[in-house]
């Protein structure tokens, strides 16, 4: 007797944790996605402050978030 099994439930991997996928901050510099133990700056009230997601889960990226080097290019002459 052969037993027929039922058809694999395939899904997008964007459905498995759709809340992960887009809740990340992206640099406002270079626009790539910021890495939870990367440093980055967050700019909050104007003020740069180095920091990193891996330290504060709970970090709003509302003004402006850079990768450390990308912060430091922004600010060059070049208009990067």
């Amino acid at each position: 007797m052969t037993r027929v099994l039922p058809e694999p439930n395939l899904r997008q991997v964007g459905e498995l944790h759709p809340e992960s996928f887009g809740s990340r901050p992206h640099c406002d510099h270079c626009g790539d996605v910021i890495g939870v133990y990367e440093p980055l700056v967050l700019v909050s009230t104007g003020k740069p402050n180095e920091t990193s997601l891996a330290a504060n889960p709970d970090l709003s990226c509302a003004e402006a978030c850079y990768h450390v080097a990308c912060y430091a290019l922004r600010s060059t002459p070049d208009g990067r």
